[in-house]
């Protein structure tokens, strides 16, 4: 399969870990999060969607920090990600 984007793009707007998130696979959903970060750290998708992943897994201060920081790269990031599901 080709995407038209880069595949740190799609996973970085919170495409692939959504998918795993939601079949229930967080570990699977955190690794791409953290895969996606490793390729572009500035990734305000991946850090807003990973943030709100450690926040469900009880990391209040890790999840607050990736927030946080997405949100300093993308004022938007939440509207955004609220249309991709990804919503606190």
């Amino acid at each position: 399969m080709k995407f038209a984007h880069r595949e740190s793009e799609i996973v970085g707007h919170g495409l692939l870990p959504k998918q795993d998130w939601k079949q229930g696979d967080l570990a699977k959903a955190r690794a791409d999060y953290d895969a996606a970060l490793k390729l572009d750290p500035k990734l305000a998708g991946s850090l807003y969607g990973r943030g709100l992943l450690k926040l469900k897994q009880g990391d209040k201060a890790g999840g607050d920090a990736d927030i946080a920081a997405a949100k300093a790269i993308d004022a938007g990031i939440v509207q955004r990600a609220a249309k991709w599901g990804l919503r606190p």
